[in-house]
Order: C-alpha cells, then sequence, then structure tokens
C-alpha cells in the first residue's frame, strides 16, 4: 500500500502541473476558479503526503529490538494509517473525476476508479470494458481483507464531494479504446496495454 499510494501521489504532481498549467485547460476555468481548485487539489496532496510519510516512519521501525507489546502497537498503527491513506488516495481519485474533470466543458477525460487492491483489479477494469465503449464492469468497492470498513463512494463526509457523481460519456472512447488516467497503474503497464 506504501509503495502505490507513493506512486499515486507522484503522479498526482504531474497531473497538477497539466490541470492548472496555463496550456492544456486555459479555456476551461476562469483564474479564480483555477486558483480554488488549483487550492482545493494541493490541500489533497498535503493531506496524503503527511499520511504516507507517516506510514513510511513506522514501517522504518526496527521491529526485532521492541518487546512484543510494542510490536502489537505499531502494527495497530500500521493498519489504522493504511486505512487512512487508502481513503484519502480514494478521496483524491473522486475530487479528480469529480471537482477538476467533471466540471470542465469538454468533457472529454476521465480517470479511472480508484481501486485498493491495486494494480491487478485496475489491470481488471481496463480489461473489462469492450470495443463498443459499454461499461461491463460492477463497482470496485469491495471490502479486502484485513481492512475495517471503508468509506462509499457516496460518503457525504469527502472533503471534495459533489452532489452528483458526473456520468461518463461515450466521448472518452477513441478508435474503439478507453482513453483513462490511471494513477494506480506504473506507466509501463500502461505502456504494455
Amino acid at each position: 500500500r506504501l509503495f502505490r499510494s507513493r506512486r499515486i501521489l507522484s503522479y498526482s504532481y504531474a497531473f497538477a502541473y497539466y490541470m492548472f498549467g496555463e496550456e492544456l485547460f486555459k479555456d476551461e476555468m476562469s483564474p479564480k476558479e483555477r486558483e480554488i481548485k488549483k487550492n482545493l487539489f494541493e490541500d489533497q496532496q498535503q493531506q496524503l503526503d503527511g499520511n504516507v510519510e507517516k506510514l513510511s516512519q513506522f514501517l522504518e521501525e526496527p521491529f526485532d529490538e521492541f518487546s512484543d507489546d510494542k510490536v502489537t502497537e505499531i502494527r495497530i498503527q500500521i493498519i489504522n494509517l493504511s486505512v487512512v491513506v487508502d481513503s484519502l488516495c480514494k478521496k483524491m481519485y473522486e475530487c479528480i473525476e469529480n471537482e477538476l474533470l467533471g466540471s470542465l466543458q469538454c468533457g472529454i477525460h476521465n480517470i479511472a476508479p480508484y481501486s485498493s487492491k491495486g494494480i491487478e483489479q485496475a489491470a481488471e477494469f481496463h480489461a473489462s470494458w469492450n470495443s463498443n465503449g459499454a461499461d461491463k464492469s460492477q463497482p470496485l468497492d469491495s471490502v479486502t481483507s484485513g481492512e475495517t470498513s471503508k468509506p462509499s463512494r457516496d460518503s457525504e463526509d469527502t472533503i471534495c464531494s459533489s452532489s452528483q457523481k458526473r456520468p461518463r460519456r461515450e466521448e472518452t472512447f477513441i478508435n474503439s479504446k478507453v482513453t483513462l488516467l490511471d494513477l494506480n497503474l506504473p506507466p509501463d503497464f500502461i505502456d504494455q496495454n
């Protein structure tokens, strides 16, 4: 989870560069709207970054030098932070989909849904789209083993939730191929497909 969340975080900086830069979406947002969305997104990045670093510090502890009670205590903190990091990654994906890309007038950009199961599950999602562009996949919000309950996609406590999720549009399919931005997959995996 740490590796995956670090990858998502690193890709989010490149996404922000293009999203809030002056070239790609310059006519899509007013300067004031761009600044508000940029601040919202940067807040999400900072929260994720801080919790990823905390998780990293706990995982670097010298467990072999600790008593069993101390190891158990750190284990619980690691599990709790893993759930928080997973939730923050999901919120970042929802923010990108609903608040950033969802407000664009051209509406041809999408991000693949976040998957707690990582590369394998995200790859299954990508393969589940048929050549007509119909979405046959089910939501990827199943609970993974070892986790406590996760917030639902429609949770009202998300930092950047919309009153309504935007529907996926058929314009996102170019030459019968899905064009999705997926921060969950490594670049070499995307290049292979």
